[in-house]
């Protein structure tokens, strides 16, 4: 089994540089749920980040991507999961305390349009919930076990699922492997 310190992510095309950017979800600021991410994947746009527990898993993705897609190589950035928490918390704290005092100062109707796009450009660069599908109380709660959720819990299952919603810091992004078969 993986370490619990180390999260994977295999990188779309997109997703050019997270050591320097970051990686942001296709749709930050929507409302899907977690078994509708994992049970639609890549195809859907949510504001979750799907990354593994497991390099070893992340390959197992791979090889499908290079057998059915035709793909020569894939890039999986490395996450430091203890720094995401601590920054999540941190991070998130400094910036609610920023869009607080904007908003004390802001006090004319006229303004509220500037603090709606202040606080959709805060929600988009926040780290939300972290959730660990290797966790069975936490694959329980999101995907219970019940017909039409099977789907979606091997996936989960099989790749040591972890969602992170909205946004992962670049200071969290490690190094880039650089993955072939």
């Amino acid at each position: 089994m993986e370490s619990k310190t180390k999260l994977y992510r295999l990188l779309r095309d997109d997703e050019e540089n997270p050591l320097e950017n970051g990686v942001t979800a296709k749709l930050p600021l929507a409302d899907e749920t977690p078994l509708h991410h994992i049970r639609h994947g890549s195809r859907t746009q949510s504001q979750w980040i799907s990354t593994s527990r497991s390099l070893d898993d992340v390959k197992k993705l791979i090889r499908y991507k290079i057998l059915h897609e035709g793909r020569k190589a894939c890039r999986v950035v490395e996450i430091d999961e203890q720094k995401l928490v601590k920054l999540k918390k941190e991070l998130n704290r400094l910036k609610i305390e920023k869009v607080m005092k904007i908003l004390e100062i802001l006090q004319k109707p006229s303004e509220l349009i500037l603090t709606d796009l202040l606080m959709d450009y805060i929600l988009t660069n926040t780290t939300g919930k972290i959730l660990d599908f290797t966790d069975e109380s936490i694959m329980n709660t999101y995907i219970p076990n019940q017909f039409g959720n099977m789907t979606a819990r091997g996936y989960a299952e099989k790749y040591s699922e972890v969602l992170v919603e909205r946004y992962i810091p670049s200071e969290c992004c490690t190094r880039i492997h650089i993955v072939t078969m």
